[in-house]
């Protein structure tokens, strides 16, 4: 099973894909090539104490990746719960 954050990513519909790289990397290019740098970020660190050696993860881009998502996923859940109150009435 295929949990990286790229293949994740790819099961939002397109304009949430837009408005996340938009919240993520504004203007930016690099989006998908810092995505892929961090795409097994769950598999590298659980395993990351087992392995000897220097680890670097792109934190910052994780922290905005989880932002925006996050502000996404809020505002979803906002509209739907909207639309059910609106129902309701």
């Amino acid at each position: 099973m295929d949990i990286s954050l790229s293949s994740c990513s790819e099961n939002f519909p397109p304009e949430i894909q837009v408005e996340i790289e938009r919240l993520v990397v504004g203007e930016d290019s690099g989006f998908e090539s810092r995505l892929i740098m961090v795409s097994n970020v769950f598999v590298e660190w659980r395993y990351l104490f087992e392995e000897a050696g220097y680890h670097s993860i792109d934190i910052e881009f994780l922290s905005k990746l989880h932002d925006a998502v996050t502000k996404i996923a809020e505002r979803y859940v906002s509209e739907q719960r909207a639309k059910l109150l609106a129902a309701k009435a």
